[in-house]
């Protein structure tokens, strides 16, 4: 059960796979997740996770950082993003912290992929992958990342 402030969001239910097709099972620290076609709205918890996704020219729509920089959304973000910010093309709703991603907000603009790191969300796991599929990854160096996402086919 993912518990948030208000009421009346909504939780996606995951797709089964005869909802989907070209659906692939990724694994990852905590196991394996099923991703379904292209992901379109991605959340990213983190700068690590951010960087690979950018070199793939993959953007993200949502955003937490490691620490609190910016409070509000990131409208600006060559400004509002140290060192990555110049390659992000959209504005990205700010998820708050990476350590303690903001689930409300997660549940109102609805991803349809969560990606972290396992040092920063391994205990919000089952949480967040009640919100939408979710990989947690080892910050262990982009090559390895890049290849979890080679993996993903985004």
């Amino acid at each position: 059960m993912v518990v948030a402030c208000q009421k009346d969001l909504d939780v996606r239910t995951p797709s089964t796979p005869s909802q989907q097709e070209d659906c692939r099972m990724i694994e990852h620290q905590q196991g394996a997740t099923q991703i379904c076609g292209q992901p379109q709205h991605i959340a990213v918890l983190g700068p690590f996770v951010l960087e690979p996704l950018l070199a793939l020219d993959i953007q993200p729509f949502a955003y937490a950082d490691h620490v609190a920089w910016h409070q509000d959304a990131y409208n600006n973000p060559s400004q509002d993003i140290p060192y990555l910010g110049e390659f992000v093309t959209q504005p990205l709703t700010n998820l708050g912290l990476a350590s303690q991603p903001a689930i409300e907000t997660l549940l109102k603009t609805k991803p349809d992929l969560i990606i972290g790191t396992d040092f920063n969300n391994a205990d919000q796991y089952q949480m967040l992958s009640k919100v939408a599929p979710t990989l947690l990854l080892v910050n262990s160096g982009n090559t390895r990342l890049l290849q979890a996402f080679g993996d993903a086919e985004f």
